[in-house]
């Protein structure tokens, strides 16, 4: 309801309503939707999109309701139909979902102006070792992409869009926030400015840590439920949710016959499961996956040693406990 995030607008850190998920809801002018779009609204605050493959009549209503981006573009095309319907497209490269490549073709005079960066959803590991906005700035680059124009989208365009109105440029008025580079090819950061002060020049200086309040902290913990997982938690019976994964996409949901052979022989058995990490787990099995699994979404752990696996692409490194890959297939 309104009431419930009315007073978080207030706050100099809410820059707008994130990821209008249930365009659904807006679309049918469901009242609390609407409701949170109005209240976003009153206070001058932007509305975010999230509505993949979202086209026609329906995209029309969902961008006249209030909402101003899109981080769902997986095609140039749906990209493109936004952009002329008035939406900004962030352009998103994260952990999950790969749409920098399919979405190139936005990154040049006539459209970038409209046009920024977005992980999205990054896990610690992939921004420790790969980057965030500097990765898919790299990314571009790789792929032909101009620098100044690469540049202009992942700083200039998102201060813009988000109101930030002292950041984004170097430039007379600004904040000295920046950043120096080898050159345009490589991008390796050698410098970092914050506030014109140095805090990085090949080793990290020194620096004022933002104070957390301590009720937001609290809340930020303790925060993954699961009901004891038992044998009888792995059972199918009926339909059950079948997630179809599509390579460098999010995934999408088709149901299935949970009598099924192919359903039983993917279900893996393990032993003293304490912890398991997946959507799909948080109320008990509600489905299983097909495909390519990446190794974010299933983690069991179990007994005591120190090991280090590599599976698919991505390798990492174990804390003090044995960590099987529960793959479904």
């Amino acid at each position: 309801m309104p009431k419930d995030i009315d007073s978080y607008f207030e706050h100099k850190k809410v820059l707008g309503l994130a990821e209008m998920m249930n365009y659904v809801g807006v679309i049918n002018g469901d009242d609390d939707v609407v409701s949170k779009i109005v209240a976003s609204q009153a206070h001058h605050k932007k509305i975010d999109g999230h509505a993949p493959e979202l086209s026609g009549n329906d995209l029309n209503a969902y961008i006249a309701a209030g909402v101003y981006s899109d981080h769902e573009c997986s095609t140039f095309e749906n990209a493109l139909e936004k952009l002329r319907k008035g939406q900004f497209i962030m352009i998103r490269e994260g952990t999950a979902a790969h749409n920098l490549k399919a979405l190139m073709p936005l990154l040049n005079q006539q459209y970038y102006a409209r046009c920024m960066f977005a992980t999205d959803d990054k896990h610690p590991s992939d921004l420790l070792y790969g980057g965030h906005i500097d990765y898919i700035v790299k990314q571009a680059l790789k792929n032909g992409a101009d620098p100044i124009i690469t540049l202009k989208a992942a700083t200039h365009h998102a201060a813009r869009y988000f109101a930030l109105n002292n950041k984004g440029a170097i430039a007379p008025g600004y904040l000295a926030d920046m950043v120096v580079v080898d050159n345009l090819t490589d991008f390796n950061v050698e410098t970092v400015f914050k506030r014109g002060k140095v805090i990085f020049d090949g080793e990290v200086k020194e620096f004022e840590i933002p104070a957390a309040d301590d009720r937001l902290i609290e809340k930020c913990h303790n925060t993954f439920c699961l009901n004891e997982v038992m044998p009888d938690s792995f059972k199918v019976d009926g339909k059950l949710g079948l997630i179809g994964l599509v390579s460098g996409e999010l995934p999408d949901f088709r149901y299935i016959d949970g009598s099924c052979g192919c359903v039983q022989r993917s279900i893996c058995s393990c032993s003293r499961i304490s912890y398991f990490l997946g959507s799909f787990m948080t109320a008990g099995l509600q489905g299983v996956l097909t495909g390519y699994l990446p190794l974010f979404l299933a983690i069991i752990v179990a007994d005591d040693c120190i090991e280090d696996y590599k599976i698919g692409y991505k390798k990492i490194f174990l804390s003090p406990k044995e960590v099987r890959i529960n793959i479904l297939y």
